[in-house]
């Protein structure tokens, strides 16, 4: 069946969104409403899907309580999950994603929602990614039943994003969970290129006159749970632009769950006197409340301060729930000084696990200060780079001891804030004070990803449309076992065999055809 419909699929830690495009199409990506539900009985359409998932009690699962335009959910993913977090945290799955990439667990085991009580079902990360996912493909489903082409998602090519720092392993989980909710044949697209995608599509006739051969653009992605950066190279070839992405920064368990969980800590210091020791639900209450205010008040200039009620547990049923306020004095100097403060280009991230932010289990980056990542990664996208013929137009010496960027693209929900990207723009200007570095902007960053896979797809189907050449950044290699006599106390040793060098793109062979192998 010939592909009709071009679909991206941003599937965040913690919002999803759809875009769809119709091949042959020069119309920018659709973002489709998603069903969900936001009460037992009622149902709302909203642009994102927030990907947390809530666990029915036994009542409401034999009521079949929650009820979508294709049946009832047995799990319940979306805006009520997530407001359930303020009130029955126990029973909500939240940051799916960042467990699945999690390669100090066992993903395939039942572990979700966290240190659950036993009445309560759980899931494992990868069931819980499916789920996310199978919702996705029901609420595709209805819109292309509203639009009158029941076998529209059956001629669909689909995109789901990644992170670009995805080891392969989460990845294959990712695709494994991507057939199982039954979608079709799917393709996997790192999120920084699906921003730089989307940039491109609402840039299609004036992006060439904004960049120039030589330029390096910095991709900052900063979502829920990740931070995620990328440079993408232009250049020229055969006097037209070219983009190439040439580095790709290191796994960053790093994100606005961390920033939750910062102001929450924040916010307990603030109790009166003996009200501080909560337990793990009024916790979990907290943590919604302060992801709530973070949100409102680094994106809302009118908003002073945000209240966060804690109900009460115990035996007396009337006492009165804890209440605190955060300000925005308060959340500026948690998450912009916390987590964005201005360090020398040289500064290193610090590399032991003590950390406090290990709430949730999961291995977050030891030291809490992205710009210090940040600079790490320039740095080393600068020892790799330099010398490399195919880059040498990029300028980059081995006197650079990192690489200044020429434009910046900003994307993640944690970048809505204004606040947030003048930060990281006055920190790139204090590292590199002759250089000016540009931001790109024009991007919804909240749909950008999935516009940007939608447009991939578009571009991967029609064959027409510029591409970012994306060759993999690193060498991967093989063991061989050598051949050898059996000597006692003697081990042949291992031999390396890169089954695929840097710089290599899709679609490339390579024959080894003067060599022989055996496989047990």
């Amino acid at each position: 069946m010939a592909c009709s419909y071009c679909i991206g699929i941003d599937l965040g830690t913690s919002n999803s969104a759809i875009s769809i495009v119709k091949v042959g199409d020069g119309e920018a990506p659709q973002s489709i409403a998603i069903p969900q539900s936001q009460a037992a009985t009622a149902v709302v359409e909203l642009p994102l899907l927030p990907s947390s998932l809530y666990i029915p009690t036994e009542t409401e699962s034999q009521e079949k309580a929650f009820q979508l335009p294709w049946g009832a959910q047995s799990i319940v993913v979306g805006q009520f999950a997530k407001e359930q977090e303020a009130r029955t945290p126990e029973r909500v799955i939240r940051s799916a994603k960042s467990w699945l990439c999690n390669n100090e667990i066992d993903r395939r085991k039942p572990m979700l929602p966290w240190e659950a009580p036993s009445f309560v079902r759980q899931l494992s990360p990868l069931e819980a990614t499916e789920t996310i996912l199978r919702h996705i493909n029901a609420a595709l489903k209805d819109w292309f039943e509203r639009q009158g082409d029941p076998d529209g998602l059956a001629s669909a090519m689909v995109v789901v994003t990644v992170p670009a720092s995805f080891d392969e392993t989460a990845r294959q989980l990712t695709y494994e969970a991507a057939k199982t909710a039954l979608l079709p044949e799917c393709v996997l697209l790192e999120e920084p290129l699906a921003a730089f995608y989307s940039w491109l599509g609402e840039n299609d006739h004036s992006w060439r006159s904004q960049v120039k051969p030589g330029d390096l653009i910095l991709v900052c992605d900063v979502g829920g749970g990740t931070a995620d950066f990328s440079l993408i190279g232009v250049t020229e070839e055969g006097g037209n632009l070219g983009l190439t992405r040439v580095s790709v920064g290191e796994h960053i368990l790093l994100g606005g769950d961390n920033m939750d969980l910062a102001l929450a800590y924040k916010a307990r210091e603030m109790l009166p006197p003996g009200k501080a020791s909560l337990d793990s639900w009024q916790m979990g209450t907290l943590v919604y409340g302060a992801q709530q205010a973070k949100e409102r008040l680094l994106s809302d200039a009118s908003l002073d301060k945000f209240p966060i009620t804690i109900p009460h547990r115990g035996s007396n049923l009337f006492a009165s729930p804890l209440q605190v306020s955060l300000t925005r004095a308060v959340a500026e100097q948690s998450v912009i000084e916390g987590f964005f403060p201005l360090v020398d280009s040289n500064d290193s991230p610090r590399e032991s696990d003590d950390h406090g932010l290990q709430e949730f289990q999961l291995p977050y980056a030891a030291d809490a200060a992205i710009t210090k990542h940040l600079a790490a990664f320039l740095r080393s996208s600068s020892q790799v780079l330099a010398g490399v013929p195919e880059y040498a137009s990029f300028g980059i010496t081995s006197k650079d001891t990192a690489i200044a960027p020429s434009a910046i693209l900003f994307n993640g929900g944690v970048l809505n804030s204004a606040a947030i990207r003048e930060r990281i723009r006055l920190q790139l200007r204090q590292w590199f004070p002759k250089k000016e570095v540009v931001e790109l902007s024009g991007t919804d960053r909240s749909r950008a990803v999935a516009q940007g896979a939608a447009c991939y797809a578009r571009t991967k189907v029609s064959g027409s449309g510029f591409r970012v050449r994306s060759a993999t950044t690193r060498s991967f290699y093989i063991g061989v076992e050598s051949s050898g006599p059996a000597i006692p106390g003697y081990v042949p040793p291992t031999k390396g065999l890169c089954i695929a060098p840097r710089g290599i793109e899709e679609g490339n062979d390579i024959a080894l055809p003067k060599r022989t192998f055996s496989l047990k």
